[in-house]
């Protein structure tokens, strides 16, 4: 029967390299993250739409689509049993 209890001392050692590699690696991480101040402020636009009570409609043409083309999908999936609904 293999003794499956190891003693402390006998328990293999992580080589001091690894130790070493580990806190450096987080040594250069913290020395990155503040190496200074240098971020610049940039002012951002507000958008010139912003749906409040209700969304833009636009016809399926203005937005490059073929209205016909989604009708023949609409009346396909009405024609083959698929369940959708329109808001």
């Amino acid at each position: 029967m293999v003794n499956r209890w190891i003693k402390t001392s006998q328990k293999r050692r992580k080589p001091l390299w690894t130790g070493v590699l580990v806190t450096s690696l987080v040594l250069t991480l913290i020395a990155g993250c503040s190496a200074g101040n240098n971020a610049k402020t940039v002012a951002v636009q507000a958008p010139d739409y912003w749906p409040t009570t209700e969304w833009k409609s636009a016809t399926p043409e203005s937005q490059g689509m073929d209205s016909a083309k989604i009708n023949e999908m609409f009346e396909n999936m009405t024609m083959h049993g698929l369940a959708y609904t329109m808001f």
